[in-house]
């Protein structure tokens, strides 16, 4: 402490009140200058401990204090997830810095089991399949609540679709540790049983170029309205498409996905001119019944609505605003026509 270049006594001109909570642990600390003898008056010192970086797995970083390991998701990063299994890599807590937009969803993947309790600041979506339905092609995301073998339970290292009601991702639900590991689980990827779809997820940084292996048959959220796609459509990815890693997008494979695959003739192989130009997304409540309609854009993963397109509960997409008395979708809410 000084006064002007004056160096002050501890006792003499001024007393220091330490903080009542354990200096050692991580947080913001403030101490309590107060002035005596000559000087008069207090001051408050604020300083901040912060937490000791045990691990990092790319995007994954494993911090520890006094309240034992967190993981944080950094959601901006561009670094590859890897976390073998051999590491038995146990956290108490998980974090997310990912920023979200409350009623416009985004994929997500996460590299642990958790089991859903509600305050996660959002809903979760499992893939279900890509139909043609009244020549369009729908793509179809359930609640995971409504799952009876597997209620409110995200499965390590599979692609869901998160529906935002905050700005943040939390995972409050953690009870004691929970294990992080990007190996088994959903192997990264949902499938349609028998026909060509996957929802596959990633832990590394994609960006479609002109010689990728997937560029023509990978889907991503629209996040604009322009040539002939919709907002609120999967759309097929472009050059210089991109995606973090943690992130989904929807892909077509040549070949019928194993499981019932016999059931099926494979016939003759699809061209890249009979996949659709773009997808209609249909999330589905845990009732059954459809909640919202929008699309992915390719380059964020976000999903956005259009304010002014107008559907009806099965998907189906209308010219203008109904003057039918009934209950349709519009910017991603149900409306009533009364």
């Amino acid at each position: 402490m000084k006064d002007g270049e004056t160096v002050l006594v501890e006792n003499t001109d001024y007393t220091v009140t330490a903080p009542s909570d354990p200096v050692q642990d991580s947080g913001n600390h403030a101490y309590t200058i107060t002035g005596m003898g000559n000087y008069a008056g207090s001051k408050e010192v604020m300083f901040t401990i912060t937490p000791y970086l045990a691990d990092q797995f790319g995007a994954v970083y494993v911090y520890e204090d006094q309240n034992g390991k967190t993981a944080l998701l950094e959601g901006t990063s561009v670094d590859p997830v890897d976390i073998p299994s051999v590491i038995n890599k146990t956290v108490n807590h998980v974090t997310s810095n990912r920023v979200f937009t409350p009623g416009k969803a985004s994929t997500v993947m996460l590299p642990f089991n958790y089991e859903c309790s509600g305050e996660e600041g959002g809903t979760f979506y499992k893939f279900v399949d890509v139909k043609k339905e009244n020549n369009e092609w729908v793509a179809t995301m359930q609640e995971t609540g409504n799952d009876a073998n597997n209620e409110g339970t995200l499965i390590a290292n599979t692609p869901y679709l998160f529906m935002p009601t905050a700005t943040e991702m939390s995972f409050p639900n953690i009870n004691g540790s929970v294990t992080l590991s990007t190996e088994g689980g959903g192997n990264c990827e949902t499938a349609d049983p028998g026909s060509h779809w996957t929802f596959q997820g990633t832990y590394w940084f994609k960006e479609w170029n002109y010689t990728a292996e997937e560029l023509g048959r990978a889907y991503g959220f629209a996040g604009v309205a322009k040539d002939g796609i919709n907002v609120g459509d999967f759309v097929r990815v472009d050059n210089g498409a991109k995606i973090r890693p943690m992130r989904a997008y929807l892909l077509w494979n040549d070949m019928p996905n194993a499981a019932n695959a016999r059931a099926l003739t494979r016939g003759t192989a699809a061209t890249e001119e009979e996949l659709p130009q773009s997808i209609t997304v249909r999330l589905v409540g845990s009732n059954g019944e459809v909640t919202s309609i929008g699309t992915l854009d390719s380059e964020t993963g976000e999903m956005t609505f259009d304010s002014e397109a107008w559907y009806t509960l099965d998907g189906v997409r209308l010219s203008g605003k109904p003057t039918k008395k009934g209950l349709y979708i519009n910017n991603g809410k149900k409306i009533v026509i009364k």
